[in-house]
């Protein structure tokens, strides 16, 4: 099995749909980091092939975040960087599950705990995104 590194490309295609603003190119960018964590850690536990590279840069959250925080023109520097916090505490958040357990449940429990970012509240507003990336990588460390 290989996954192609996530690139802000594919992100950024989805831009603003109808009511759901920014929520869903967030959605997105959650099961993106989770597909290259879980294929990372699947990698390094010889699970499937490994790539060399950098991890942070293979995961791609940076390059997502700020896809994401431009969804979200009432973005500040303050929220976008708690923004770009909260995305990478869900992807150690992935990690550690994925190492964890490595039992192919890994995207299970993704799809389980951000089943509500397209949820309307989330759709014009980074700080109920960030939140919702916080209460996802708390609800993926608590399944544990």
């Amino acid at each position: 099995m290989t996954i192609d590194p996530i690139s802000s490309p594919q992100i950024s295609a989805l831009g603003r749909a109808g009511d759901s603003g920014g929520a869903a190119v967030a959605g997105e960018s959650a099961r993106s980091i989770a597909v290259a964590v879980v294929g990372h850690i699947a990698g390094q536990l010889l699970l499937a092939p490994a790539r060399p590279g950098n991890i942070a840069e293979k995961y791609g959250v940076r390059a997502l975040a700020d896809t994401v925080a431009a969804a979200f023109p009432n973005g500040n520097p303050a929220a976008v960087g708690a923004l770009h916090r909260a995305m990478e505490s869900f992807a150690g958040a992935v990690a550690a599950d994925m190492a964890a357990f490595a039992d192919g449940r890994t995207l299970d429990r993704v799809d389980s705990a951000i089943a509500d970012f397209a949820a309307p509240e989330n759709a014009h507003d980074i700080e109920a995104v960030r939140a919702a990336f916080e209460r996802a990588a708390a609800a993926i460390t608590d399944a544990r």
